[in-house]
């Protein structure tokens, strides 16, 4: 319950800061950061599913991957549906 309760206060924050330079640039900054490590987390989910020949590890590897996927592509689809 509490986590909805910050998701909605940090949104409102953000709305309203949304026009700060330095909440720009701070973001700008983040946003590469936890790309990264993304990428580098998946690299070594790949890796330690390799050495130890899991497949439940591929299957985590691919599940990393999809999930991102799936909501870029569901959101897109909605920007789609609610420009026509």
């Amino acid at each position: 319950m509490y986590w909805i309760i910050l998701l909605v206060l940090g949104a409102i924050g953000a709305f309203f800061l949304n026009t700060n330079d330095t909440y720009v640039t701070v973001i700008g900054l983040l946003v590469p950061t936890v790309i990264h490590v993304y990428i580098f987390t998946l690299l070594f989910m790949l890796y330690g599913a390799k050495n130890s020949k899991s497949k439940m590890g591929y299957f985590a590897v691919v599940l990393a991957v999809m999930v991102p996927l799936f909501f870029s592509l569901s959101t897109f689809q909605m920007e789609l549906i609610n420009s026509a």
